[in-house]
Parts: C-alpha cells; sequence; structure tokens
C-alpha cells in the first residue's frame, strides 16, 4: 500500500478516502486513491477524515453501519488504524503525533481532549454545570484552541452559549470576543496565530483580536499566516450590480497580508476551502448543481494552487470508481519533490 498521503477528502457521506500523488515528466499529477478502512476491523470504517500532519498521520472518526453513537476517533499511519476508544472524533494531530478533538465523557457530556501517547486530558470548561465542548487545532507547541460551553445566557437565537478557547500549559483561557455570542476558534499555527468564528471571521494574536470582515468563515490558518475559508471576492463586489443582474455567490477565499483572493468556482454555485499546507495549496469543497430529488448541491473536491482552480476528480483515473465530494486536510511536499501534498 501506497503510505504517502497527499490530501484527505470525503468521496461521499459517510466514507472518507486520502490521495497519494506523484509528478511524471510532463509535471502532471497523478493521484492514487487509498481507502483507509482497508485494514480496519469488526465493521469499522472511516467516516471523517479532519486532520493530517507532515508526517502522513491522519485523524479523523470511524463508525460502525447501523449503529447509532458507535462514532470513535482513529488514527491512520503506514497502513496501520488505531481506534483511540478515549475519544469520540479527533480533528487535528501535530508533528509531535499529539491529537486533539472530544473525549467521551463519563456522564453526559463530551469534553474537549487532548490525546498524548494513550493519556487523555480534559481541557476544562467555562461552564460549571455543562462541561461539555470540542478541541478543533493544536500546534507543534502544544496550544490548543477549540470551544466550549458557558453558563452565560445565550443569544435569543442560539440554544446555548459556547465560547472559543485558548489553551496551555494546562491553562484554559476564553479568547471570545462577544461575550453574548457562540464563538469556535477552530485552527492555530506555530506562531499562536489562531482563526474563530462567529458571525464572521476572525484572527486572534497576541491577545488582540482583527476583524476580517470579507471573511464569513475562517477555517484554516498555515504557518505563514495565509487563512482559507469562505467569502466574497472584494472585486467581484466592487464590480456587482445590486440593481439589474445580482451579484456572484459566496466563494473559498484566501487571505494573506491583508489582501483577499477568491480562489474560483466549479460553476457559479459557492465554493469554500477548507485546508491550507504551508506551501499555499489549498483544497475545499465546491457545489456544482442542485438535486432536486435530495434537496441539496452536488459538490466536488478541489485543489487550489498558484491560480489555478481544480476539480480533484480530474487528477484521479477516470475508472477509479470514487467520486470526490469535498477535501479536509492537505499537507506540504516533501523538500526536492514538486507534487502537491506528500
Amino acid at each position: 500500500m501506497n503510505s504517502r498521503i497527499d490530501a484527505c477528502v470525503i468521496p461521499f457521506v459517510g466514507l472518507a478516502i486520502c490521495l497519494a500523488g506523484s509528478i511524471n515528466a510532463a509535471a502532471q499529477e497523478n493521484y492514487t486513491v487509498i481507502d483507509l478502512s482497508v485494514s480496519l476491523r469488526n465493521g469499522y470504517y472511516f467516516s471523517e477524515v479532519r486532520g493530517i500532519n507532515e508526517r502522513g498521520q491522519i485523524v479523523g472518526q470511524v463508525s460502525q453501519p447501523y449503529c447509532g453513537g458507535c462514532w470513535r476517533a482513529a488514527l491512520w499511519h503506514m497502513g496501520a488504524v488505531t481506534v483511540l476508544p478515549e475519544l469520540y472524533t479527533a480533528y487535528a494531530i501535530n508533528n509531535k503525533g499529539q491529537i486533539v478533538g472530544q473525549g467521551v465523557g463519563t456522564v453526559s457530556y463530551d469534553f474537549p481532549a487532548l490525546w498524548d501517547k494513550g493519556v487523555v486530558t480534559n481541557l476544562g470548561s467555562f461552564s460549571v454545570s455543562f462541561a461539555g465542548g470540542v478541541a478543533y487545532g493544536i500546534s507543534d507547541l502544544g496550544q490548543i484552541v477549540g470551544s466550549t460551553w458557558t453558563d452565560k445566557a445565550p443569544h435569543f437565537d442560539e440554544p446555548v452559549l459556547l465560547h472559543a478557547f485558548f489553551w496551555k500549559d494546562g491553562v484554559i483561557t476564553d479568547i471570545t470576543p462577544f461575550s453574548d455570542r457562540s464563538t469556535a476558534a477552530v485552527g492555530i499555527n506555530n506562531s499562536g496565530q489562531v482563526v474563530i468564528n462567529s458571525f464572521f471571521g476572525l484572527i486572534w494574536e497576541n491577545k488582540k483580536m482583527t476583524f476580517r470582515f470579507a471573511l464569513d468563515r475562517a477555517n484554516a490558518i498555515n504557518n505563514k499566516g495565509q487563512i482559507v475559508g469562505l467569502g466574497l471576492d472584494l472585486n467581484e463586489i466592487l464590480q456587482c450590480d445590486f440593481t439589474l443582474t445580482g451579484c456572484p455567490s459566496e466563494q473559498a477565499v484566501l487571505l494573506q497580508r491583508g489582501s483577499y483572493t477568491g480562489l474560483g468556482r466549479l460553476g457559479i454555485a459557492p465554493s469554500e476551502a477548507l485546508a491550507i499546507n504551508d506551501k499555499g495549496q489549498v483544497v475545499g469543497e465546491a457545489y456544482l448543481v442542485y438535486d432536486i430529488e435530495n434537496n441539496t448541491f452536488l459538490k466536488h473536491a478541489f485543489l487550489w494552487e498558484k491560480g489555478v482552480f481544480r476539480d480533484l476528480n480530474t487528477l484521479i483515473p477516470p475508472n477509479s470508481g470514487w467520486e470526490l465530494q469535498s477535501a479536509h486536510a492537505i499537507k506540504s511536499p516533501l523538500r526536492g519533490w514538486k507534487g502537491p501534498g506528500v
């Protein structure tokens, strides 16, 4: 089995796979699809893949068919899968192999958790009554971000109030700028820059908050401070005729050095960037057409690099039997290797 992993995708709801890449003399990227569920036993299969580190270790969630609540976090490495029974799901893994996600609570509430060499740490909560939450990101320095419940009264349109947190050396800190609005810290880099989602994307750095109004949702940040998510291309907004033809839909957006770049779409429907590596390569999902029968949009996974927006389905063998719908993680290329990922 090929153990070099580039990007992790969801070909359809309830199944997760990854791609391994190579490059030929014509500089054309080619990907091989790797089904992560092959080595699983007892009926488990990968239903979510959320994170990948530079060693090619992958984390996500495994499930059992026809079994509500039978979900557990899992770690894939070099073809072997380790189910982590202490965690419901895993969202990120750093280059030291530390994993964060949601721990299995002993009572009724699942907690933000750190898994490190088999030892699980409850990261804490801002609530006395409801100790639930989830950890979404971890840096190589062991700094962790996520979201946890509070005891404060929620906004009128929210059933509970969750606040973004920053955790370091056993201390959990509330970094929410709006006390009456739910927020979630979804990513952190090795410089300690944090991306936060509320009703628009935010950046937290050096105990200060920066507002990014053109970013409707921030999903990831790399070690160069580049941020990706969902938003509007400012050039399209300036050229938009609000009274006659309307405006284009939202799309995958890259924010770097204070400027926004719309990455593209596969049609006129929205796209969204979900992950970015340190080379600036971006993956995500792009909607195609509306599926009336299932009341949803059909979507494909995409790869963006140096201004080129590509459907990942065009980079795998046409007879592979897979349709790639969403890409959630991408790692950086090996030194001297010029294809995306690995």
